[in-house]
């Protein structure tokens, strides 16, 4: 789980589940945008598609994990199958969080 920011955009939730080389997940981003991710990791590269609820598959992310400091930090690109809403390439970051315990506020 992290918390994810784009540049020049909304923040929020991504978060990233691994097994094996595969990636899954979903996201919450402001602006009340959600919805799935999949992809995948080899080495240190990630790459995985955002499907939104409401636009679908609307965009494709390349990133790579460091470790000191512990991130995500990459790129992104629109794809044509989503109508434009903003801009068309941008890039993100984001840091670990961690999971809701019991008895926590959300």
């Amino acid at each position: 789980m992290g918390r994810r920011r784009e540049s020049g955009r909304a923040a929020g939730i991504l978060r990233l589940i691994l097994d094996g080389a595969l990636v899954w997940g979903d996201y919450t981003f402001d602006g009340g945008f959600r919805g799935s991710i999949r992809g995948q990791l080899v080495g240190d590269r990630l790459s995985f598609e955002r499907i939104d609820v409401e636009r679908g598959f609307d965009a494709r992310f390349y990133g790579r994990l460091t470790t000191s400091p512990r991130r995500l930090t990459g790129t992104w690109e629109a794809t044509a199958i989503a109508p434009s809403t903003g801009p068309p390439a941008g890039s993100w970051s984001a840091v670990p969080g961690r999971e809701p315990e019991d008895g926590d506020k959300p």
